[in-house]
């Protein structure tokens, strides 16, 4: 049996919409949910699973071979999964039309909602929808899509540690 490596491909997300979005991380702290980390931070585009060397190779001449060029994302809004009345995942929209056809170059077959995760809550709390809805209008700025990174996925008890394996600037 080959060993497998955990992969995503996503677009890294600068520190400022953590700045941005304070008001919502502080109080969704407060609620118990775990911040991610604005260095962790992060579009993904499409999560790839558990892959093989060979899939990987596969992935990164993909993503190589992908004509991208660069553009805004506004940031706005927010939302959970699975659904606001018992999130586990708190996150922020993220929009532009190229985030959709960026998306569809690597699976048609699921619906792609373009966000960030912020917080994770390992008990869902049916109050926490109050709080979403509070901030489902905020805009939180917007950055440029410069770079698309493969990235290795480490689970550990303390949250996922996500390793650049390969970097495409577009």
């Amino acid at each position: 049996m080959s060993d497998t490596i955990r992969v995503f491909t996503a677009v890294d997300v600068p520190a400022s919409i953590y700045t941005w979005a304070r008001p919502l991380l502080e109080t969704v702290s407060s609620y118990g949910c775990r911040i991610i980390p604005p260095e962790k931070m992060h579009l993904t585009l499409q999560f790839h699973g558990d892959c093989t060397q060979e899939d990987i190779t596969q992935i990164q001449a993909h993503i190589e071979s992908l004509d991208v060029h660069p553009f805004t994302v506004s940031v706005q809004g927010c939302g959970a999964f699975p659904k606001p009345q018992f999130p586990r995942v708190i996150w922020l929209g993220a929009e532009h039309p190229s985030l959709h056809m960026l998306a569809m170059q690597f699976s048609q077959k699921r619906s792609f909602t373009p966000h960030i995760t912020v917080a994770r809550q390992k008990q869902p709390s049916s109050s926490m929808e109050t709080v979403l809805q509070q901030y489902q209008d905020a805009e939180w700025g917007q950055f440029p899509i410069e770079t698309l990174t493969l990235y290795k996925s480490i689970l550990k008890p303390g949250g996922a540690e996500h390793v650049p394996l390969y970097t495409k600037s577009v």
